[in-house]
């Protein structure tokens, strides 16, 4: 694969706290002469006397990583962790990606990453992708490597046995010294390349960002070098170039080999000398080639137009050189970056809640998609029909922090914000997965991240948080904004009127610092918690569940007098983190056709509206200071109400639950908003050809039922008011009595029993207790062929859909998911690698619960518009196979070894999942303890058997999409 926009519109206010960490550490230095208060406490690192954004004291290396480097150039990074046990994380980092490209080299970087999957000196073409499978790695398109302009980066997880640790570690040692690149199978993989072309270039998001390419990259090093290079680069590729590529950038001095988890660090470093230390380069070393961003003495704009874009986006960053990220100063520098970024987004975000503000989000992004080039943003989203009202928005707002500054508030929101993420990335430092830290050590190589140890890391953020203030923010705002000539680009649907031409955006965004703005009213602070705590409710019966406490199962379960009951399973899997569910039965099954488009959006409109006297933006602000992150859904036989938190903020994830069920509002202004984005989707549905796969696919297995709508219509999104979600909102969740709530993770038995019932227990109960039932319409009967035209580029999918009647039990569930495993490696050998026509064709299996289980098979296989016929028959005649002979040895083995391998390794999310199936399959926890005997136990036949009850020959519904 390879890595595309690196922008990320996720960071709304509430869900921050994640993130925060990340953007502390991936920071970016300044220029800035801002200074730190002498009075300031901060650690010995800090010179009052030097500006804190121009430190170049370094952050200090972990010390539990060994690092070295070999005669040859190579360096190594081996780390010990036990998170989890038994495994290990091996990367085969390679510091060269598509910018080092020749002229005629274009596609070459990425392609060869594909190659280097087709055969080596020692394994031949796919051998060592079985041999894999058989010890229970998964292998996949966008799986086990990726290229950037930058990078090229293999990544393999083993198990840490010796027999499959060597056999990881040989594999990396192929990869950067024995590619074979025959004429052959280069010219076999040319179709795969140009189908991952496809589905990433010619989509209206492809565009976009090709767009975005040229703004940002078109005077640099980086300009027409694209990792995935050009269709014609592809379809011509031959083994030359590569070979060139190879030789040249996949030489000792230029890789570094890492490996984290269950092992000896001695005993690693010693096989890395012996295995890569005897190599040598291929060919003379390559003249080296600085790679920079040149910054434009003038703004620059870009307004991007795509016939298949349904919302507009409107971005504005002020771009500079990224430097070296391992120093306190680049520390500093990029936390301001951050703090501006997002008290702007939050600023905006709290005007979405006035019903007056031309857009519908905003958010603390970044286009920092090269690693010379450090670009951190502002992103709004808006209607195509706002997208200049949002672009004026976005440039007041910009204005208005350069001439009047961001406030106190403005800034300790978000220093509050970021420090929970601090804190809480610090409460977890002994539960750190190895795929995290192995991760992390990539980045340092080749990107200079800094690579401290946990404690080193807090303390660095924590002190710089200490030092931050409005004054320091606003001082380099400003000393950016003056030096750095800022990007914004608009992205819009093909035709849509009244946009900005770019000149007078340029000439905007050169005039920020004299734009006629006006101040913002400062804004009350709201403290930090939803509601006072109830007093407990009265407990009415407490038993311990028999679990499996070698699985970390060993739950509680209280039941209060409103009915409500409560499974607390307390674990050690990760510390300061907490899963917590609700579900009650019902759902869409119970609720009248004529109300199931209320009940679609009531979520949406809901979340946007607050809780009793709370505003929307009030409850933001009190959410984004934690790390809970908890919503409700509907669902077709069933309410949720789910999520997660941090161990501190439990008591406040209890507070949105119980607010969420006895204090939703639903005002107008949101529902305004919400009926504006679906009306969106309606505009043209055939932009989008994922959505109108997914529309036909519905509408040939459900037909008009409207409790199966993907999109609503016109007419029921009008129809809707505040009063209607209200009511269906009430009927649905208004009932706590009918919930059973399950919460695994750090957490402490009794606090969180006593918590339940100051917030659970007291929850308002009608004393029924509903059962859901079925409603779903009939399977179509025989095979349903249709074919939808959607999209512009020249991008086509196959699209099957199997529904059988089912059982629900442990066994259909195992059967299930062998299948998945067999179909996902055979579709992958038979339709990606034999015909090269598909760049990660896809499969599920699974099995529904409810009244009426059924099993749904679902295949998804991408391809160019002229080879879909071609496609359909292999699937179909590789399902045919499966029918009369079942899987091979081969398949099956590798399908039991990755099954197997998954019992070996359990989360909270897991245990929650398990503990609900337990409430209606009373003999699960049983089933699941003897689940590595009942996998052992299943014969190919059986497995055969079951594909053909679940994959019939005589129904099924086939969507082929093709370009209109």
């Amino acid at each position: 694969m390879y890595t595309h926009s690196m922008r990320n519109n996720s960071v709304r206010a509430g869900r921050r706290a994640w993130i925060a960490l990340a953007l502390v550490i991936a920071a970016c230095t300044s220029d800035s002469q801002v200074t730190v208060d002498s009075a300031v406490q901060t650690p010995a690192t800090f010179d009052p006397a030097t500006p804190l954004t121009e430190s170049t004291d370094p952050v200090a290396f972990d010390p539990e990583v060994r690092t070295g480097t070999l005669d040859n150039g190579l360096t190594y990074f081996i780390r010990r962790s036990d998170r989890p046990g038994n495994k290990a994380e091996l990367r085969l980092a390679i510091n060269a990606g598509s910018a080092l490209e020749a002229d005629d080299q274009s596609a070459v970087a990425h392609f060869l990453e594909h190659m280097l999957f087709n055969g080596t000196e020692k394994y031949e073409k796919n051998d060592l992708v079985e041999v894999l499978r058989q010890g229970g790695v998964e292998f996949g398109a966008d799986i086990n490597a990726y290229t950037s302009y930058d990078e090229t980066v293999y990544q393999l997880t083993v198990d840490s046995d010796d027999e499959e640790l060597t056999l990881g570690m040989d594999i990396l040692h192929e990869w950067l010294t024995a590619a074979t690149l025959t004429e052959a199978d280069v010219i076999g993989e040319r179709g795969v390349v140009l189908d991952e072309y496809r589905t990433r270039e010619l989509t209206a998001d492809g565009r976009v960002f090709t767009a975005l390419e040229s703004l940002y990259l078109s005077d640099t090093a980086y300009a027409g070098r694209s990792p995935i290079g050009s269709s014609d680069a592809i379809a011509d590729m031959v083994p030359g170039p590569l070979r060139r590529f190879y030789d040249s950038w996949y030489r000792p001095a230029n890789a570094a080999v890492i490996v984290v988890g269950d092992i000896d660090v001695d005993e690693i470093e010693t096989r890395i000398a012996d295995l890569f230390g005897n190599d040598e380069p291929r060919a003379e070393a390559p003249e080296p080639l600085e790679l920079v961003w040149n910054a434009s003495e003038q703004p620059r704009a870009a307004v991007i137009t795509d016939a298949d874009l349904t919302e507009a986006g409107i971005e504005l960053s002020l771009p500079k050189q990224a430097t070296p990220r391992d120093t306190v100063g680049a520390q500093a520098a990029g936390l301001i970056d951050y703090i501006v970024t997002a008290a702007l987004a939050n600023r905006l975000e709290s005007d979405i809640t006035s019903g007056a503000a031309p857009f519908d989000g905003a958010f603390s992004s970044t286009s920092s998609f090269v690693r010379a080039l450090d670009a951190p943003s502002v992103y709004l989203t808006a209607s195509n029909e706002e997208a200049g009202a949002a672009t004026e928005a976005l440039l007041d707002e910009y204005a208005r922090a350069v001439q009047f500054g961001l406030s106190d508030a403005d800034v300790e929101r978000v220093i509050a914000e970021t420090r929970t993420g601090v804190e809480s990335a610090y409460a977890q430092r002994d539960t750190v997965q190895a795929s995290e830290l192995a991760d992390g050590l990539v980045a340092h190589f080749l990107q200079g991240e800094s690579m401290a140890s946990a404690q080193a890391e807090y303390d660095l953020s924590t002190a710089l948080l200490d030092a931050m203030d409005a004054a320091i923010v606003n001082a380099v705002l400003r000393e950016q904004v003056s030096r750095t000539p800022a990007v914004l680009a608009v992205s819009v649907k093909e035709g849509t009127a009244g946009l900005p031409s770019v000149d007078e955006l340029v000439s905007e965004l050169a005039a920020l610092d004299t734009r006629q703005v006006t101040p913002r009213a400062d804004t009350a602070p709201v403290g930090d918690q939803l509601m006072d705590a109830p007093d407990p409710a009265e407990i009415v019966n407490r038993e311990e569940i028999e679990g499996e406490p070698g699985a970390y199962i060993a739950p509680t379960m209280v039941e209060f007098a409103n009915g409500v009951r409560v499974i607390v399973n307390p674990t050690p899997i990760t510390d300061d983190f907490i899963v917590l569910y609700g579900v009650s039965a019902g759902g869409f099954s119970l609720t009248d056709p004529d109300d199931a488009a209320t009940m679609w959006l009531m979520n949406e409109v809901n979340s946007e509206s607050g809780f009793g006297s709370l505003s929307r933006d009030a409850v933001a602000q009190i959410l984004a200071a934690s790390t809970v992150d908890i919503f409700p859904y509907p669902a077709a036989t069933s309410e949720f109400i789910a999520g997660t938190t941090a161990t501190d903020d439990l008591e406040l994830a209890f507070q949105l639950v119980n607010r969420y069920l006895s204090a939703s509002n639903f005002s107008q202004v949101a529902l305004d908003d919400a009926r504006e984005r679906n009306l969106t989707y309606l505009v043209d549905i055939a932009a989008d050809p994922a959505l109108a796969v997914q529309l036909e696919l519905n509408d040939a297995r459900y037909g008009d039922d409207p409790r199966y709508r993907v999109v609503l219509s016109e007419q029921e999104l009008s129809g809707i008011t505040t009063a209607d979600l209200a009511r269906v909102w009430s009927d649905r969740f208004g009932n706590a009595g009918d919930f059973v709530f399950i919460l695994s993770g750090d957490l402490d038995l009794e606090e969180t029993i006593d918590l339940a019932a100051r917030y659970l227990g007291t929850l308002p109960s009608t004393g029924v207790t509903e059962t859901a039932v079925d409603v779903s319409p009939a399977v179509p009967a025989g095979i349903v062929r249709r074919t939808v035209l959607a999209g512009s580029g020249e991008t086509a999918s196959l699209s099957v859909l199997y529904t059988t009647p089912a059982e629900d039990t442990t066994e259909q569930a195992l059967l299930a998911g062998l299948l998945t495993s067999v179909l996902n490696n055979r579709l992958t050998t038979a339709i990606r690698e034999e015909l090269g026509a598909s760049y990660s064709p896809a499969a599920a299996v699974s099995i529904s619960s409810g009244p009426a289980p059924e099993a749904t098979a679902a295949i998804s296989i991408s391809g160019a518009p002229s080879d879909m016929p071609a496609i359909a028959l292999a699937l179909q005649a590789n399902i045919d196979d499966l029918r009369v002979n079942g899987p091979s040895a081969a398949e099956f083995s590798a399908a039991v070894a990755e099954a197997s391998d998954a019992y070996n390794f359990i989360s909270d999310n897991q245990i929650v999942v398990m503990l609900e199936r337990w409430l209606s399959h009373p003999q699960y926890l049983e089933d699941y303890g003897n689940q590595p005997a009942d996998i052992r136990g299943i014969t190919a036949d059986d497995l055969r058997a079951f594909a053909n009850k679940v994959l019939p020959t005589d129904h099924y519904i086939e969507i082929t999409q093709l370009p209109r």
